[in-house]
């Protein structure tokens, strides 16, 4: 199946855009166009890859990605290199089930539970966000049992009609111990 990224010709009558040099441009294309990216608007982008493709060096990348952050336009995990573009959905969401069952196949390969958890919140469409939410579980799951190398989607059917609730330590980012019964 072949991968098109399209892109709204307003993105340059967007403030953001009149506020980026033509470098910070180009790198905010190649992020909504990337060969990796995805359906479901995360996606795995190191800095070094970053700047292969636009002619800069990891630290001008680091220092992009922070920009884009700052502007809140993304929001990037280090640990797993996977960044999130927190309004995807604005121009790239569909009802198609053909969409809904692209983006649920591209959620099995996002590592980072709180890019998952941020595009859950500000998703509106609701079968993409039932979708977001199972998969945050499976990550819950998956972090309080480290040992599991068993299918995440049997984990799923056991939590989908169950309210996690998700434990937080003080600026963490990152889930803590969930009880099993949680899940």
């Amino acid at each position: 199946m072949a991968k098109y990224r399209s892109i709204h010709t307003k993105i340059w009558k967007d403030n953001f855009m009149d506020d980026l040099d033509s470098t910070e441009k180009l790198a905010w294309l190649f992020i909504l166009t990337n060969p990796e990216s995805t359906q479901v608007g995360i996606t795995r982008l190191r800095p070094k890859d970053l700047g292969y493709y636009i002619g800069l060096n990891e630290s001008q990348c680091r220092l992009l990605i922070e920009r884009f952050q700052d502007h809140g336009k993304i929001l990037y995990d280090n640990e797993t290199n996977e960044l999130a573009i927190l309004n995807w959905g604005k121009y790239n969401y569909s009802k198609s089930p053909k969409v809904l069952s692209c983006i649920e196949r591209e959620l099995k390969e996002v590592k980072s539970y709180k890019l998952v958890k941020a595009m859950q919140e500000v998703c509106m469409e609701e079968g993409i966000k039932k979708a977001l939410l199972t998969r945050q579980r499976q990550l819950i799951y998956r972090i309080n049992n480290p040992n599991f190398r068993g299918d995440l989607g049997i984990v799923s059917e056991q939590c989908r009609d169950s309210a996690a609730t998700v434990g937080r330590q003080s600026g963490d980012s990152e889930p803590s111990q969930v009880a099993e019964n949680e899940v």
